[in-house]
């Protein structure tokens, strides 16, 4: 009897606790919410994320099906593993529509999710390129040009130190210029017309251009002269520009050609000592920049040496 119950208690000893039993996995993939379509030349990009869990949390690891639509358009989708997904529709098809997008995914076990939101697109016939796109350089950098319809914008990219494209503006007008792009560093950018509606155009060809600082600086305005002890005295005012590095002084005698009357000078007037009484001198001054850049001359002004 004693035996039987040490028995008894040691089997009941090695026996665990059994826990209420889990319900079945559903196997019903979770709801797509992010679908986003965006019409880019030829075709309609739509871009998703395919689910990683089922509705219960049991994660996915490759689904059966995903069916896309466009309206009552089937769209094939590739893609069936979890995670970022894209697929493309040519333009032509849908063109002048206004088209409701949707999309499900379905399990392994043959179970379908629910439907996403419909996101409604506008189709538009394909956007066409900027035409007689260029890039020049700029006294505040480079100057992107185009030439699109009336209404529409422009978005404009630059080649990154990765290598990869990045948005920099959209632009309306017919141009934009890129005040960060440093003088004498090669740039790299693409151009793409956007649709009042939204819709874009292909992205054109890439636009290679290296700014150089060839730009002078503003003529000097408010030049004057006056006759002082044995010279005349002159002045005007600084150019604005931060690069200016200084001035040059034209001098004419009578009705005679211009020359240089001395070296360039910082200072923003100059003190001509090499004339004669009673003599005629006629004076202009232009600017230069730190590249020798020099601008046009200034109006000119006539004083008699005392």
């Amino acid at each position: 009897m004693r035996a039987a119950t040490a028995v008894g208690l040691i089997v009941l000893a090695g026996c665990g606790y059994v826990g209420d039993p889990l319900p079945p996995a559903l196997h019903v993939p979770a709801r797509i919410a992010d679908l986003r379509v965006v019409q880019s030349g030829a075709n309609l990009e739509i871009y998703f994320t395919l689910p990683e869990q089922a509705v219960d949390g049991v994660g996915i690891r490759r689904l059966a099906e995903v069916e896309l639509m466009a309206g009552n358009q089937r769209v094939d989708v590739a893609m069936l593993d979890p995670g970022p997904a894209r697929a493309d529709h040519p333009v032509a098809r849908l063109a002048g529509q206004k088209v409701g997008f949707r999309i499900r995914t379905q399990s392994l076990k043959g179970k379908w999710s629910d439907w996403s939101p419909v996101t409604e697109v506008e189709v538009v016939p394909e956007v066409e390129r900027p035409a007689e796109v260029r890039a020049e350089s700029h006294p505040s950098g480079v100057r992107l040009s185009w030439r699109v319809p009336a209404g529409y914008q422009v978005q404009v990219r630059r080649k990154g130190a990765s290598g990869e494209f990045e948005d920099l503006a959209t632009a309306a007008g017919s141009e934009w210029i890129d005040t960060g792009a440093p003088m004498e560093t090669p740039q790299v950018y693409t151009v793409q017309a956007r649709h009042p509606k939204g819709a874009l155009s292909a992205i054109t060809g890439e636009l290679a251009v290296t700014p150089r600082d060839t730009f002078p600086p503003s003529v000097p305005e408010g030049l004057t002269g006056v006759p002082g002890i044995n010279s005349v005295e002159l002045a005007w005012d600084r150019s604005l520009e931060a690069d200016t590095a200084g001035y040059l002084v034209y001098r004419a005698v009578g009705g005679g050609e211009f020359a240089v009357a001395g070296p360039q000078s910082a200072a923003a007037s100059f003190s001509d000592r090499n004339v004669k009484a009673g003599a005629i001198y006629r004076y202009a001054v232009s600017s230069v920049d730190q590249k020798g850049n020099e601008s046009k001359r200034s109006a000119v002004v006539e004083v008699t040496a005392p």
